[in-house]
């Protein structure tokens, strides 16, 4: 079914609710919408409802809430998915990902690693294009809830971002390698073992992290285990890193009995 974002509206039933003039396009002229047809409505937040065309035009496309409809739920705990700032291509496919996926947050971070922006990147346009990335791919996936994202933070940053009780997880590449074994304090797991292994319906929400394409260095892994992150390893495999993103999540919906 057609699935149209109304932000700043108070959904209910019998209201009729005006699309914005993105989605009012992309409903007349992409998906050829026409006065009777039925759609949903969801506001971003959580609410959907079942809705009437109303009346279409190029600028404007009007619906008539029906009643509350189902959206797909959210995961049990709620994961705020934190990765290393890739090639364009490659960061918009692991945002779009990630929101199939379920992520309630998205923290894009620069760290020794990270692929260098084109100066006009650096802008209000990058987030813009994000949003748009995270309402398409909430649209396809039949959540009824926006994931946030913010501009990108540097590595020391977000290991500290996290909120007090927030389980906080790093995945590395060199977690399998016996040398990293003896560099860091701390035994490290694979990713499936360690959340299996933690109560995370107790905790402030789940952290995951992943590493740009080249990975994080040993000193970067070395602060996260400092600032009380679990490392952890995603199998034996080098992963790309949109590849490394989506098995982490992956993982963690399995922990979570949500996949």
């Amino acid at each position: 079914m057609k699935r149209f974002l109304v932000q700043n509206a108070v959904l209910r039933e019998g209201a009729v609710v005006a699309l914005d003039a993105e989605e009012s396009a992309h409903a007349a002229r992409v998906l050829r919408a026409w006065p009777g047809d039925r759609v949903r409505v969801f506001d971003g937040a959580g609410g959907e409802f079942e809705a009437v065309v109303d009346s279409v035009s190029s600028r404007a496309v009007t619906c008539r809430l029906a009643g509350k409809a189902q959206a797909a739920g959210e995961t049990p705990v709620e994961i705020t998915f934190a990765f290393g700032l890739a090639k364009r291509n490659a960061t918009d496919w692991i945002i779009q990902k990630a929101v199939e996926l379920g992520a309630a947050r998205l923290r894009p971070f620069l760290c020794g690693r990270s692929v260098p922006q084109r100066k006009e990147h650096h802008s209000d346009n990058r987030l813009a294009r994000w949003r748009r990335i995270i309402r398409d791919a909430t649209k396809q996936c039949g959540r009824a809830r926006l994931c946030g994202i913010e501009d990108i933070i540097e590595w020391p940053a977000l290991l500290e971002a996290a909120p007090p009780g927030a389980i906080r997880v790093v995945c590395w590449e060199g977690a399998e390698d016996d040398n990293a074994h003896r560099q860091e304090p701390a035994a490290m797991l694979r990713l499936s073992e360690s959340l299996v292994m933690t109560d995370l319906k107790k905790a402030n929400g789940l952290w995951l992290a992943v590493g740009p394409e080249g990975g994080l260095t040993t000193r970067e892994i070395q602060a996260a285990a400092q600032a009380g992150w679990q490392v952890c390893s995603l199998g034996p495999r080098i992963l790309r890193a949109e590849t490394a993103a989506a098995a982490a999540l992956a993982a963690a919906l399995a922990a979570m009995g949500d996949l």
